[in-house]
């Protein structure tokens, strides 16, 4: 049965960070490092604060940046970091409030959806050094942390080619950085974006009598799956599929190819050097150590809140954590102008590893 996403992290308390935050070799638990961790949680509705089975040292109700609690919440010294679960238009201007006034944020959806706004938060970023980042859930799965395991084993060889796609935001594009190394000593240099044609959205309603399905059918021009086609700087290539508008079962597309090996997620299916095997069955050789030793339950799950925590106790958040954060909506909006100038490559900014700026 597939969740909501936003239920999903009310339930689970945040526990999926991602890879868009730390790379999953970062395996911790909560209670770890001695000095405690102080969250607060900011939301924009009464009904998406979530009854966490975890302390927040504050819960707040987002208004406007101005708002006097979110300015004074900003300023307190009590708190480490604040968890940021709002509307798309707020995103933005809250990151740019807590990055001025130094306070690091983690926000449950990409923080921005404009090349404009992520060129403001990297230049905030880079006078400011407060990190903003972004939490994403698939890096934390069992099958994505041993594939990780693989990939730092060299199960797959040299990596050349990474493939991904849900219908959420991210599209699982946080594994696929953290495979390829994105933002430490890698990059996307340019991309191409495609959408396929709109049939469903053209096709009479059932649930509508006959004589008014001419008032309700309508050509629209969004198309029903969008494909990315990414480069990187040293050679390798991501495809990300998401779907717009079309309905069919959850599935994160997963294809990770290397010269000496594959992994298929929907195939369950790991080959290497010619030969075929069952991933699930080859899986508990490269299995997070919970899963291997942890059966009985006396250890938490791995999952990214306790990294988030022991990475604020221990001080280890690094500029490439807020790249990875700015990278994954970097994407979907140049992404957008390709889909504009007819599916032309467009050239990907180097923002996060030097100077250069945008030209209108």
């Amino acid at each position: 049965m597939r969740t909501n996403r936003r239920n999903f992290i009310r339930t689970t308390a945040l526990s999926g960070v991602g890879a868009a935050l730390f790379s999953s070799e970062v395996f911790s638990w909560t209670g770890k490092a001695s000095r405690p961790v102080r969250l607060a949680y900011l939301s924009h509705s009464p009904a998406s604060v979530p009854g966490l089975p975890m302390r927040w040292e504050e819960t707040l109700l987002f208004t406007s940046v101005d708002d006097k609690a979110f300015c004074r919440l900003l300023q307190r010294d009590d708190i480490d970091a604040v968890v940021v679960d709002v509307l798309p238009s707020h995103r933005t201007p809250i990151a740019l409030a807590a990055m001025k006034a130094g306070k690091c944020t983690a926000f449950t959806e990409p923080v921005a959806h404009s090349v404009r706004s992520v060129q403001q938060l990297a230049e905030f970023h880079a006078q400011t050094g407060t990190p903003c980042l972004f939490l994403d859930n698939d890096c934390f799965s069992r099958d994505a942390l041993a594939v990780s395991n693989m990939a730092r084993q060299h199960q797959f060889g040299s990596l050349t080619h990474v493939a991904c796609g849900t219908d959420s935001l991210t599209n699982g594009l946080g594994l696929a950085m953290d495979l390829l190394a994105i933002n430490r000593g890698n990059r996307f240099v340019s991309l191409n974006a495609s959408v396929s044609q709109s049939w469903g959205l053209h096709e009479p309603v059932a649930s509508v009598p006959a004589e008014e399905n001419e008032t309700t059918v309508k050509q629209y021009q969004l198309g029903e799956v969008m494909t990315i086609n990414l480069q990187c700087q040293n050679g390798e290539t991501v495809t990300v599929t998401r779907d717009l508008t079309g309905k069919r079962p959850y599935s994160r597309g997963y294809r990770v190819q290397g010269t000496n090996g594959l992994w298929m997620e929907d195939n369950d299916l790991f080959s290497r050097q010619g030969q075929d095997y069952s991933f699930s069955a080859v899986r508990p050789q490269f299995d997070h150590p919970y899963w291997q030793s942890n059966q009985a339950g006396t250890q938490a799950q791995p999952n990214a809140l306790s990294s988030f925590i022991t990475a604020l106790q221990t001080q280890t958040i690094t500029p490439a954590n807020t790249f990875d954060a700015l990278t994954i909506p970097l994407v979907h909006a140049i992404a957008k102008s390709s889909l504009a100038v007819w599916n032309d490559t467009i050239n990907i900014p180097d923002w996060f590893t030097s100077t250069e700026k945008l030209t209108a």
